[in-house]
């Protein structure tokens, strides 16, 4: 058995909540799991921080002997000018393996995080649709910009620190016991009451940092929010109602800055004079239990409890602090991390046969509130069909149910003779969706047709232009200096409404999937741009694909293969529009949309 497999049965068995992968991918008790995680290298530090720790108050001790050699009656300069050179190389050492310890401890820092990083972003992708609701973009946000730096710092800057400021601190009352011949006791008793102090100073810093972060979030949220509702904050006269909540805020968050400054005040004065009162505690020690001290055990108890403890007496409580802070954070990324998810889909070619769609009794249910009941489907390939019905109805529903983006229930979908259950929905390449509130990134418009970010631009893009083309982009093109590789600022700041939807068209033809779900793609086109996308691409271009078309136009209905008329997630009517016109219930939403573009 291997060192790592052996350390690794250990931690295992010491920490049975724990489970640390291969290379030290942490699965639960992220907290425990970093710090225990790849023992090896972590056994490594250790024995690291102990010789960094030996070699520290080593050359104290070096320097007692050649002071004691000095100032005896016949001193050997030779000798003394050794022991002094000596101990220069050992603090030398001792500080080379300071910034080894560092930089080692940085280095696997930053791997473990990164891994970290990695899985809550796959997570944040993977999420069902029910726990999206619960956790917002924001949170996600939050998670990866803050509570992952802060992770971060401690992976990287502290937890080495612990290696070269804690193990000297505990190895210091056995040292002197061994080379001064003093009682530990005393010594301990003062580091002891000091982490007593200081950690009770810490954790309170670390719980006022905490409440003073979540005042400072509910303080810009409340800003955010003035600054995008400004207009009509100040035309319903509420500015000096928000204006008021903001100073509020502001002031409770000032005052809470107050007690912070002022514990972390106490906590580093108590940390600065700690070696003071260590080093009276030493010679007091000294002159009490050894009588023939000399004056270089003067000077090396000193040396030792007033010099070289003064940054791991400082640290100490900084590393509580942090380490509080960082468990924190990763008490909120383990609660993500374990929340229910799905598999990703993969982004391999969609089948090559194309083949009818039949759904068999789909329902979907919200917080007990049913919004899709008994769907059945039966979509001939290459067919044009338009879902239509009251807002709240269950259209996008429908789509995001087919996509396996809801919690639904159903007896059976198939595509051709493949019978899909909710992971394979979205492993199947099959659909391809253009969403009702189409997505820009901040790219080139040919990296968003794509769809990815891309270092340079590809060979042949013949395959994006015509994509492009067949949304009449063409004349969009002409304005635009670099083409298709022009940047479309941030979120598409640069575009219309329109141009967006005709952008995630593109998208949408460039992915080339055999069933392709439209959620109201028509809704920001003007009427010329309406008939040449009807026309050159869902009515012609896609022929041979099968559409499912969310729509509110009463334009396209006549020039659709079949409408399904959904009223409360169910399917009132269903048929060509020759033959729903006379129905009741459809001759009143015609109605309602004859009234709706009378008044636009």
């Amino acid at each position: 058995m291997s060192v790592q497999r052996l350390l690794t049965a250990i931690v295992d068995k010491v920490f049975p909540n724990v489970s640390v992968g291969k290379r030290g991918v942490i699965r639960k008790n992220l907290f425990v799991g970093l710090l225990v995680s790849n023992p090896v290298f972590k056994l490594l530090l250790l024995l690291l921080g102990l010789v960094f720790g030996c070699l520290l108050l080593v050359a104290p001790v070096l320097q007692k002997f050649a002071l004691d050699a000095l100032v005896a009656d016949n001193p050997d300069y030779a000798d003394i000018t050794f022991l002094f050179a000596i101990s220069f190389l050992v603090i030398c050492l001792a500080s080379f393996l300071n910034i080894v310890i560092r930089m080692l401890g940085a280095r696997e820092g930053v791997r473990l995080v990164r891994e970290l990083s990695d899985w809550l972003y796959r997570q944040a992708l993977s999420l069902k649709t029910e726990e999206q609701i619960k956790h917002t973009v924001g949170e996600t946000v939050a998670l990866l910009a803050t509570h992952m730096q802060m992770v971060l710092f401690f992976m990287t800057d502290v937890f080495p620190a612990f290696f070269v400021s804690f193990l000297p601190l505990a190895l210091t009352p056995f040292w002197v016991a061994y080379f001064f011949d003093l009682n530990p006791l005393i010594i301990c008793g003062v580091i002891v009451l000091f982490l007593l102090l200081t950690g009770g100073l810490a954790i309170r810093s670390s719980a006022l940092f905490q409440n003073y972060k979540e005042l400072e979030a509910v303080r810009l949220g409340a800003i955010n929010e003035w600054i995008q509702n400004i207009r009509a904050i100040k035309a319903l006269n509420w500015l000096s109602s928000f204006e008021g909540r903001i100073e509020n805020l502001g002031t409770r968050e000032l005052n809470q800055r107050y007690k912070m400054v002022l514990n972390v005040g106490v906590m580093n004065s108590l940390s600065g004079i700690t070696p003071y009162f260590l080093s009276i505690a030493g010679v007091v020690s000294l002159l009490y239990y050894k009588a023939d001290f000399t004056a270089g055990d003067i000077f090396g108890i000193i040396w030792i409890l007033g010099a070289f403890l003064i940054a791991p007496l400082r640290i100490t409580p900084w590393i509580i602090v942090i380490a509080l802070d960082a468990a924190t954070s990763l008490r909120r990324v383990e609660a993500f991390l374990q929340a229910p998810s799905q598999s990703l889909p993969d982004n391999s070619k969609a089948p090559a046969n194309p083949s009818d769609l039949v759904v068999q009794d789909l329902s979907l249910d919200y917080d007990g509130k049913q919004v899709l009941r008994g769907i059945d489907l039966n979509i001939s390939q290459g067919s044009l069909v338009a879902i239509v019905g009251p807002i709240g109805s269950g259209k996008s529903q429908l789509l995001m149910s087919l996509l396996g983006e809801t919690p639904c229930s159903f007896a059976d979908i198939s595509f051709g003779d493949k019978s899909l259950n909710k992971r394979t929905l979205r492993d199947s390449n099959i659909f391809g969706l253009v969403p009702q509130d189409p997505f820009a990134m901040s790219a080139t418009l040919w990296e968003n047709v794509l769809f990815e970010y891309a270092d340079k631009p590809l060979a042949d893009d013949s395959h994006i232009k015509r994509s492009l083309e067949s949304t009449n982009y063409s004349p969009d093109l002409k304005n635009m200096p670099l083409g298709i590789h022009t940047e479309l600022g941030e979120r598409g700041v640069n575009l219309s409404g329109g141009q967006k939807q005709r952008l995630s068209l593109s998208r949408a033809h460039y992915l080339d999937r055999p069933v392709l779900l439209l959620d109201d793609t028509l809704s920001a086109l003007d009427e010329d741009t309406e008939k040449f996308i009807f026309t050159k691409l869902l009515r012609n271009g896609w022929s041979k694909k099968t559409r499912i078309l969310v729509t509110h136009r009463l334009s396209v209905l006549p020039e659709v293969d079949s409408i399904i008329f959904l009223d409360a997630g169910e399917i009132l009517y269903q048929g060509s529009f020759a033959t729903l016109k006379d129905e009741p219930r459809f001759q009143d939403f015609i109605a309602t949309l004859e009234d709706n573009n009378v008044e636009g």
